[in-house]
């Protein structure tokens, strides 16, 4: 692992998979957009290289893009989303691997994976690979955003022989650039998946998204809001590259871009343009600052003064209940989902309403 990094410049990638299918040779497309992006990032933001320059300054560690930027938003059923899904080492995390060693820089993305375990499912998957090419974190996203996202979380197969101990929730990997976790777009909709992340050590959350038309313009402003409080509550650095495309480029989906990263008292740090447009940015990221903070800031410490005793609310029976059966069933898609997601709000919504005054 060698010794740690301090401080070191972060950057983010509002990229789009431009591609309107996924598949092995859509992939290749987009690990070259992904390729070319990176050299542009890489050149834009590398300052100066001589002694001269402070040593922070000229060490670009990280390197993100979105939710599925190396094969693409598979919107169609699960056998399509196969088409595209890669096991993990593969194809993807070699290629990548690749830059990471080049450029001494750890390299951050979302991508659709598979498990032998599952051969039949694909995941929306978050992979980190350090400085040489190693995957030091793969993340399976818990919190698919149902109705229209059709794959399964880990939590669906639970029961069936999802294995916690190779493949756990929330993995957090401690590296020489500080202790990393990643969730997904729609696990930034409720406080836990942050809150589990920090508590099981992340100082900083790579938040990779695809998050649709309204939900990131005013006057909702979902995007920003979920990354910023993210920080504050968990006292970390939230990394947030989002994508930016019109519904034109990949019917109906628009995206409004606005990359951002937030540092752990909230501070918005640096973002990309909030429109349908490519953009990067860059900010410096510093460990040394968020564990003096964690450890010296008495008030607003929503970390050491959590009392986890206050809360059963995750106990009740009603929670969404599991499906396993995704895993079995390749042409389970978008409207086997909605058909999911509307009995699961009438049991909630009517368990939670019968003793409301009507």
């Amino acid at each position: 692992m060698g010794d740690l990094i301090s401080r070191y410049m972060c950057c983010g990638i509002q990229y789009s998979p431009v591609e309107q299918h996924v598949g092995p040779e859509a992939t290749k497309r987009n690990l070259k957009r992904m390729k070319d992006y990176f050299d542009y990032t890489y050149e834009q933001y590398s300052y100066c290289t001589d002694a001269s320059c402070s040593e922070y300054s000229k060490q670009i560690k990280v390197v993100s893009y979105p939710e599925y930027a190396a094969n693409g938003y598979p919107a169609g059923s699960m056998e399509e989303a196969l088409k595209a899904s890669e096991e993990v080492p593969g194809m993807i995390t070699d290629e990548i691997g690749k830059w990471c060693k080049e450029f001494d820089t750890y390299i951050m993305y979302g991508m659709g994976s598979t498990v032998p375990e599952f051969p039949k499912t694909s995941f929306d998957t978050a992979i980190i690979q350090d400085d040489k090419g190693e995957v030091v974190l793969r993340y399976h996203k818990c919190n698919p955003w149902i109705p229209d996202e059709y794959w399964p979380s880990p939590y669906d197969l639970i029961d069936i022989g999802w294995d916690l101990e190779k493949y756990p929730y929330y993995p957090v990997a401690k590296t020489s650039i500080g202790n990393w976790g990643a969730m997904i777009c729609n696990d930034g909709m409720t406080p836990e998946g942050g809150r589990q992340l920090a508590f099981n050590g992340a100082e900083c959350i790579y938040h990779p998204e695809l998050l649709m038309d309204p939900w990131v313009i005013p006057p909702l402003e979902y995007y920003e809001l979920q990354n910023r409080w993210c920080s504050v509550t968990n006292m970390c650095y939230t990394l947030a590259p989002h994508s930016g495309w019109s519904p034109i480029q990949m019917p109906p989906y628009g995206m409004q871009g606005g990359s951002l990263i937030s540092d752990f008292e909230g501070r918005l740090l640096c973002r990309c343009p909030l429109a349908g447009v490519e953009s990067t940015m860059q900010t410096t990221i510093d460990i040394g600052a968020v564990r003096h903070y964690r450890m010296s800031m008495p008030t607003h410490n929503g970390l050491n003064s959590f009392k986890g005793g206050l809360f059963d609310y995750f106990k009740r029976d009603i929670t969404f209940p599991k499906h396993p059966q995704i895993a079995e069933d390749p042409e389970w898609d978008m409207y086997k989902s909605r058909a999911v997601m509307r009995e699961a709000m009438d049991t909630f919504w009517g368990d939670y309403y019968k003793d409301a005054v009507k």
